[in-house]
């Protein structure tokens, strides 16, 4: 006759893993010997990999194939064109190098963004920002924010008390980003040619005194 089974005996069942941190040590003591994670790695479009250099003479055929690369990629974001600009000669891109008021993102060997900043005539105390352009593989990674901080210094370093730039009215990108460093539109509004139903608006950031 087959013997039933044992009441009141427990199965000899491992131990359940414990869900929460500070579970049991032998748990503790099995993470402990998992290989450590490797760590990732660098993000290309990581703005510590970027330099910011300002552009000098020798630099104008980097400045010209630059500022047409963003004219040819984004057409809606300048007030010139590709087709104006393509025609200067070289003279004309020369003296804007020279000139010393744009600087170029570098990352590796690629130029991924350029700005460039002038005396607004009539405004001797301000310097406006313009030309800013970030390439497409770059953006969203800080490059923006590094160029304009440059325009900043040159433009302090200058003795400017304001630096201005207009914003396109349907560039949410820009007017977010511009607000983010500080600065704040000064409700002046002019039309964008070609177009009459575009418009920009300017904003200025108050700049501190070169010392």
């Amino acid at each position: 006759m087959r013997a039933g089974p044992r009441r009141g005996r427990r199965r000899n069942l491992p131990p359940r893993p414990h869900p929460l941190p500070g579970g049991p040590v032998q748990h503790l003591r099995a993470a402990r010997r998992r290989p450590p994670a490797r760590a990732a790695p660098a993000d290309p479009g990581d703005v510590t990999a970027v330099t910011v250099r300002r552009v000098g003479g020798e630099d104008w055929c980097t400045l010209k194939a630059v500022r047409l690369r963003a004219l040819a990629a984004d057409p809606a974001a300048f007030t010139s064109t590709l087709a104006r600009e393509e025609a200067f000669t070289d003279a004309v891109w020369q003296e804007r190098a020279v000139a010393g008021r744009s600087f170029v993102a570098c990352r590796a060997d690629a130029v991924v963004g350029l700005v460039s900043y002038y005396a607004e005539d009539g405004r001797p105390r301000e310097r406006q920002l313009v030309s800013m352009w970030v390439a497409p593989e770059a953006r969203r990674s800080g490059v923006a924010r590094a160029l304009v901080e440059a325009v900043l210094d040159a433009a302090a370093a200058e003795g400017a008390e304001r630096l201005t730039l207009f914003v396109v009215h349907d560039n949410e990108a820009a007017r977010r980003l511009y607000e983010q460093l500080g600065f704040v539109a000064t409700g002046e509004v002019q039309e964008l040619p070609p177009d009459a139903l575009r418009s920009e608006a300017r904003y200025a950031l108050p700049l501190p005194s070169a010392t």
